[in-house]
């Protein structure tokens, strides 16, 4: 077994390749150059190539495909953590008007305004 066909390159391809007679399939089996080439390149190059530079750049080019896509994962998460942050302020400015209209109802005085507990203390004391 040749390393093309250990790689999952075609026998045939790799027959026409090393211009073997295919015999009677050959009558039949009439593939484009860019197929024969698309099969070499995906399966087998990488077990014939020599120089490091071919299985560098398919790493260098496997590794931006991964910082890409960690970076469209981390846009998509700031966007959806923005809206939740959007969200959480509404709910606060509707809670701050519903406490400003509460104290206002029942003339309880400046919501912003500090619990002093010594006051309650010094009632409790006296009893």
């Amino acid at each position: 077994m040749t390393q093309c066909e250990r790689s999952g390159m075609k026998s045939i391809n790799i027959e026409m390749l090393m211009g073997h007679n295919i015999g009677v399939s050959g009558h039949y089996y009439r593939p484009a150059e860019a197929d024969i080439l698309e099969d070499y390149m995906t399966h087998a190059v990488d077990a014939l190539t020599i120089d490091p530079n071919q299985k560098l750049q398919k790493q260098v080019q496997e590794l931006q495909g991964q910082h890409t896509q960690k970076i469209i994962q981390l846009k998509q998460r700031d966007t959806q953590r923005s809206q939740e942050l959007e969200k959480l302020k509404t709910r606060i400015e509707h809670m701050d008007e519903y406490i400003q209209r509460y104290h206002e109802a029942f003339n309880l005085g400046d919501p912003d305004a500090k619990y002093d507990s010594s006051t309650f203390n010094e009632e409790s004391d006296e009893d």
